[in-house]
This record gives C-alpha cells, sequence and structure tokens, in this order.
C-alpha cells in the first residue's frame, strides 16, 4: 500500500501552495547495505557499533568543507565483550587509502583489533 502524498503543500511564508518535491530515493548501494548489516549484526550481538562519517560536504557559500575526523578511520567502531575493534567496509573494487593502511598498523601496533570487511559472511567468520 502506498503512501498518500498531496501533489501541492501550503507555504505559510509565502502565503501560497507550492509543488511538493519529489520523496528522495535511499541509498542502497552495496557499501551501505553491508555497512548497516554488520552495524545491526554487531548490536544483536550483544555489542555497540557506531558509523564512522568522515565525508565532507558542499557549502555554495564557501566552498568544499572537509569533515573534522581525522583521515583514514574506519567505517565502524565497534565495541564486542569490551574489545574496540575498528571496521573497515570494503566492497568491489575498492581497496584501502595509504591513510587507511597507517590508521590500520597504528591499530594493530597498539594490540588492537582491525578488521577489514569485504561480505558479511567473511566479517561473522573475522569477528566471531
Amino acid at each position: 500500500m502506498r503512501k498518500f502524498r498531496p501533489a501541492q503543500s501550503y507555504d505559510f511564508v509565502q502565503g501560497t501552495f507550492v509543488a511538493n518535491p519529489t520523496t528522495p530515493k535511499r541509498n542502497t548501494k552495496p557499501t551501505n547495505a553491508l555497512t548497516k548489516a554488520i552495524e545491526d549484526y554487531v548490536s544483536l550481538r550483544g555489542g555497540y557499533a557506531m558509523r564512522i562519517n568522515v565525508a565532507g560536504f558542499y557549502r555554495q557559500d564557501i566552498g568544499y568543507i572537509r569533515s573534522g575526523s581525522t583521515v583514514g578511520v574506519s567505517d565502524l567502531i565497534a565495541v564486542v565483550k569490551g574489545r574496540l575493534i575498528a571496521i573497515e567496509i570494503k566492497t568491489g573494487k575498492d581497496t584501502q587509502s595509504e591513510a587507511q593502511k597507517a590508521v590500520q598498523a597504528n591499530i594493530k601496533a597498539a594490540n588492537g583489533v582491525y578488521l577489514i570487511a569485504r561480505d558479511f559472511d567473511q566479517f561473522r567468520v573475522e569477528l566471531f
């Protein structure tokens, strides 16, 4: 069953009816789907996972703005059974950048756990 969506809505600021914008499509890229699946799986197993967004954004007045995150940081940070785990998501032909390799080396040097998840089954085997 489809949701009812009127063709126009009333803009109280302009005092007129305006056409409703089309509903944005959901992002169904394989990387996003895998990230969400891993985040949900860790939570279901009693862990905690948070997505780290390192993408910048564009503002018309000043241009491109980098995010405040450290370059190369993992896509997901999880805590499972008291262990902090960095999870990098790579699908298709994606490869690690030099900054990501440096972060991986630093985490491993500190006896941390760093996983590169290429698909869900491989991730499950490596995590548990």
